[in-house]
């Protein structure tokens, strides 16, 4: 629905648009053809599908009359909600979100030695080891857990004693060589690509269950940018936003104060949301520069006129979901919240 709005040429029902990739020489295919995967969304049991087919007949009216005239302004909820839904349903945010977990995992593997992980590792032994000796005890078999517990309550300080005694056994063990260990050995058995197409299913269905009005994104106002004389293009996440800095990011990627958000109507229309500032900062070049730079790997063009094929040079160069953060960052920031918060509890209590 949204490709064939910025369709290079039409037959009939038929359309085709540019693809431009880096390195790759731009390509006309048709929209049917693009971004095409089985079961993407999930089995039709999971109704995301079906959901989506009624948003997209909804919103398909919306942008059309936003792109005869209408101020956007009017449709603010809808058009708050389907911005909702594209920041969430893309390929690009799925693989995006599996590179970044697993990026961490192997930072966090190959720190697990280091000093910071270590003191990190004992701090959370000490603070859940209760916890962790009632698992052990859970495991064995009943009529020897129910032996040892007999024998504790029997022994004055008797849950202390095994305390210190287990303590004294874990001094002896090379805690970091072992969590590295256990850390790559788990990774080989984590389904990263399974796990967060059921992440992203599953939060798309909450996103849609939840309807319109329950949106978070809150914008001041809305603003509709029309071009007859040169193109927008289309970025493989659909929505881009700037920060005050104008700096551009994937929206799930953006910092919360984001300034204004880019949603693409179609070739001669891009509706902006704004918060604060009245008026869009960026022109036409800028809003496709940004567009390009949070894209993937792939932007979708009507035309490929030099400043379009120069856009292809940018793609993903400003797209990480990690914020700018380096993974060694994060994990050491990991092991010392670890350090000091080890039995996981926040201010209010709760864990």
């Amino acid at each position: 629905m949204l490709l064939a709005r910025f369709a290079s040429r039409r037959d009939r029902k038929k359309a085709w648009v540019w693809q431009l990739r880096p390195g790759k020489e731009p390509k006309e295919v048709s929209v049917r053809r693009v971004g095409v995967a089985t079961y993407f969304y999930g089995k039709p049991e999971t109704g995301v599908e079906e959901q989506f087919c009624e948003q997209e007949t909804r919103t398909a009216s919306i942008l059309d009359a936003i792109e005869a005239g209408a101020n956007p302004a009017t449709y603010d909820v809808d058009l708050r909600h389907w911005v909702h839904t594209l920041a969430y349903r893309t390929r690009h945010l799925r693989d995006a979100f599996s590179e970044t977990v697993d990026e961490l995992l192997n930072e966090m593997a190959s720190s697990a030695d280091s000093d910071s992980a270590q003191r990190a590792g004992w701090a959370y032994v000490e603070a859940n080891l209760d916890r962790i000796l009632l698992d052990v005890l859970s495991g064995l078999p009943q009529n020897q857990r129910d032996s040892i517990l007999a024998a504790l309550k029997r022994t004055p300080d008797g849950w202390q004693s095994l305390r210190t005694y287990a303590m004294q056994c874990a001094s002896q063990v090379d805690l970091g060589k072992t969590t590295k260990e256990f850390l790559l050995k788990a990774r080989q058995f984590v389904e990263l690509d399974r796990a967060t197409q059921e992440g992203q299913v599953g939060g798309l269905s909450r996103i849609l269950n939840a309807g319109p009005q329950e949106t978070p994104i809150v914008l001041d106002s809305w603003h509709a940018i029309r071009a007859h004389s040169s193109h927008f293009i289309l970025g493989d996440c659909c929505v881009s936003c700037i920060d005050q800095c104008s700096n551009a990011y994937p929206l799930p990627a953006a910092p919360k104060d984001f300034k204004e958000l880019y949603l693409p109507v179609s070739k001669h229309c891009m509706a902006v949301g704004i918060r604060g500032a009245s008026q869009p900062s960026l022109s036409i070049p800028q809003i496709n520069l940004s567009a390009a730079k949070v894209s993937r790997d792939m932007l979708f063009a009507a035309s490929l006129d030099p400043s379009v094929l120069d856009l292809s040079k940018v793609i993903a160069t400003s797209s990480s979901y990690l914020r700018g953060d380096p993974p060694c960052r994060i994990v050491q920031d990991l092991w010392e919240e670890m350090r000091r918060n080890p039995g996981n509890r926040r201010d209010n209590g709760r864990a």
